[in-house]
């Protein structure tokens, strides 16, 4: 890829989004009463770098050029899928119920993948890098739980899993968590004769704790399925990874009855905290929300925000992934969508390249976790989703003939105008749709003035369809 007077742009952005992500991960300045600063703030900071990223677009034909060419550098079934789902996309975004609200939401996810594309060119190089920040948003998380537990001890006051700091809810640690865990363990095995071993150990470590503490039932199998597929895919040390991996596990568990339930309470106070070793058996009312959200589906969609703005109960989101496409963009994007992450296990179970099957399992391991629970709707999960499909994408090798000269003789001058046309119209779309939305958040003071006795949290922490009315019938 050539050189050009943005070339450091991508990188920027990478560092960028790590940057504000550790930054974000622990503010026990923030009174965790105003849930609407922690939540939104975190929002505001993934529409932060899509805004620069968007006028960035505007300004500079060399950064288009390389997103054009990084898209085209892609195998071509993934190019097709990927354009037939966008194709089908834009089609439910242009009639949707909710028209106005729908360029905000299709124009974002447009950007996020842009985004990927251009993290694609860099994030390869320095994922020693990557991966340090990983060590460091580890740190932050677990600081976040244990400091408010600490507290709540000191106070005598018994915590329990909503005991936190930065985040509004313990999910969202874990959304966060998923994207980390197998790229750490990897890490700790590579290192595993190292003199310090233990030193890559424990962020894995602290990982597995925070999932005991915070009864992460959906990233607990979700992250394990992925080590455990490694596993299985590393035949020649299987047995290996798995005892370190059963080890991981003991350790973290005793950490968090060290550290966090329940022998503080008992040490402290001489209370033994109750529900140690039980199992959720419940389903979170997953199943009705699944049942609302089927409903709502249609072969082309109704755009952007029609669930919100439709189901008024249990959650403002799917919490599955391909529901949320099929709602929104219709059953042909979601569709593509499944053939996409299907597609990319294979390449996962076939692939002789070491790295590329660890970045492959992380990315569908996140993917996988996003059928149980909003992973790709929170802030900074988006930004760690990107990096992982940006890695993946980075490992898939051009075939021989699809060289970069081919593909600088495919872009003939008018395909390059329509293209670096396309590009700018995503960007202005962007500015004017969510820069408006933003500015109505900030504008209305983020609707402080009408609190709720439960959050549901969408886009923003709450009120995401003040301006619209349900137009589809549940029953």
């Amino acid at each position: 890829m050539k050189k050009s007077a943005v070339f450091s742009y991508p990188y920027f952005l990478l560092v960028f989004i790590l940057c504000g992500s550790v930054f974000l991960s622990f503010t026990p300045y923030i009174p965790t009463a105003d849930m609407t600063s922690i939540f939104d703030n975190k929002r505001f900071f993934i529409i932060l770098y899509i805004l620069i990223t968007a006028g960035a677009l505007m300004v500079s034909s060399s950064l288009r050029s390389d997103i054009i060419q990084t898209g085209f550098q892609l195998p071509k079934r993934i190019q097709w899928i990927l354009l037939t789902a966008i194709f089908f996309a834009f089609i439910a975004d242009m009639s949707a119920l909710y028209w106005y609200k729908s360029q905000a939401v299709f124009s974002y996810w447009l950007m996020l993948i842009i985004m990927t594309f251009i993290l694609r060119t860099v994030v390869l190089e320095h994922q020693a890098f990557i991966s340090r920040f990983y060590v460091w948003l580890t740190i932050m998380l677990f600081l976040s739980v244990f400091l408010f537990h600490f507290i709540a001890n000191i106070y005598n006051v018994t915590p329990n899993l909503r005991y936190l700091f930065s985040f509004v809810n313990p999910r969202y640690i874990n959304h966060v968590q998923i994207w980390l865990i197998l790229p750490l363990f990897h890490v700790a095995w590579l290192r595993r004769n190292n003199q310090k071993s233990w030193f890559y150990c424990l962020p894995v470590i602290l990982n597995f704790c925070l999932l005991f503490a915070l009864d992460a039932r959906g990233a607990f199998i979700a992250s394990l399925s992925g080590i455990v597929l490694f596993a299985i895919l590393t035949p020649t040390h299987r047995v290996e990874i798995l005892k370190k991996l059963a080890l991981f596990l003991a350790i973290g568990l005793a950490i968090k009855w060290l550290l966090f339930t329940p022998l503080p309470q008992y040490f402290l106070h001489g209370v033994w905290a109750e529900g140690q070793g039980e199992i959720r058996l419940s389903d979170s009312n997953r199943l009705h929300l699944w049942e609302n959200a089927i409903q709502m589906i249609s072969f082309w969609g109704y755009g952007g925000d029609t669930f919100v703005c439709n189901n008024d109960e249990v959650a403002h989101t799917t919490h599955n992934s391909i529901l949320a496409i099929a709602i929104e963009w219709g059953v042909i994007t979601a569709l593509c969508y499944l053939t996409l992450l299907l597609m990319a296990f294979y390449r996962v179970c076939t692939t002789s390249s070491h790295n590329e099957r660890v970045l492959g399992i992380t990315m569908l391991s996140g993917f996988a976790y996003s059928f149980i629970s909003s992973v790709l709707n929170t802030p900074i999960s988006q930004g760690l989703a990107m990096i992982s499909v940006a890695l993946f994408w980075a490992t898939i090798q051009q075939p021989k003939e699809e060289s970069l000269g081919s593909i600088n003789m495919k872009l003939t001058t008018s395909l390059s105008k329509v293209l670096h046309g396309l590009l700018m119209v995503v960007a202005i779309s962007a500015i004017t749709f969510i820069g408006h939305k933003t500015y109505m958040r900030i504008d209305h003071n983020q609707y402080r003035d009408q609190p709720l006795d439960y959050y549901m949290p969408q886009f923003w922490l709450e009120h995401n369809c003040k301006d619209a009315q349900p137009k589809l019938v549940i029953k």
